[in-house]
């Protein structure tokens, strides 16, 4: 093999635009992954909220994913028996648990079209026309018309739930506060929060003080009637009598 030559070896900015290309594509398949994590994580709080048990999902998702399914039945048996040891309520039998090699072809078609009629997922392995096939048919058409009822009368339970619990809750933040004068018998409870119910409250009581009358002012103090009294022209100063008799003259 002949040695590569120089010319093979990247330039900077060839390196730079490679690296530049795979900077894309690998942001983009990040990108993709943590939204699907991000979805993959609101589901399974959905389920939490609906009160299923994640761990009962992980083993839904084992039970489909298994290759050998004895694993997980023998795992069963094993741990039936141990709950057995420790007198829990479990009859442990030896034989409690089936077996595929001594289960019947169609029995076993019965229960894989129950599984695939439940999970939505699989088609009819068998042939339609041999009875594995129509036991396989048969088990999906009735478990898809039994999971699809379930399903909406647990959504429509699962819904008034939370509409009740939502109802709930906005009744419990709609009471707030009562003013401190409020009766038993019910006045009108304003505020959404007792924050807000304590500042309607205060608005209240503002709205009152200066909606009530004013007492009214005292009388000023009568004035001195003998120092309001005019004097008599005996009493006058030559000034004061001159300038009333220029007074009588301009207005007469």
């Amino acid at each position: 093999m002949s040695d590569i030559g120089h010319n093979s070896e990247l330039t900077p900015e060839e390196r730079k635009a490679l690296m530049m290309n795979h900077y894309r594509t690998i942001g983009k398949a990040k990108e993709a992954l943590e939204a699907a994590r991000d979805e993959y994580s609101r589901l399974r709080k959905l389920a939490k909220a609906d009160k299923v048990k994640l761990a009962d999902i992980d083993f839904m998702f084992r039970c489909a994913d298994i290759e050998d399914g004895q694993i997980i039945v023998d795992d069963l048996k094993r741990q039936a028996e141990i709950a057995a040891w420790f007198a829990l309520p479990v009859q442990f039998q030896s034989d409690m648990f089936g077996s595929f090699d001594r289960e019947p072809a169609v029995d076993r078609a019965r229960r894989e079209g129950q599984k695939a009629g439940a999970t939505g997922v699989g088609g009819n392995p068998y042939d339609e026309n041999s009875p594995q096939g129509r036991a396989w048919a048969k088990a999906w058409s009735e478990e898809q018309a039994k999971a699809r009822d379930a399903l909406l009368a647990a959504m429509e339970k699962r819904n008034e739930e939370r509409l009740s619990e939502a109802d709930s809750l906005k009744g419990t933040k709609r009471r707030g506060r009562p003013p401190k004068n409020a009766s038993a018998a019910g006045q009108e409870i304003k505020g959404d929060t007792p924050d807000q119910a304590k500042a309607a409250e205060k608005q209240a009581a503002n709205d009152e003080k200066a909606a009530s009358p004013r007492p009214p002012k005292p009388a000023s103090k009568p004035a001195d009637t003998k120092a309001a009294d005019p004097k008599s022209e005996d009493e006058l100063t030559n000034a004061e009598r001159e300038t009333l008799r220029q007074s009588r003259q301009m207005f007469n």
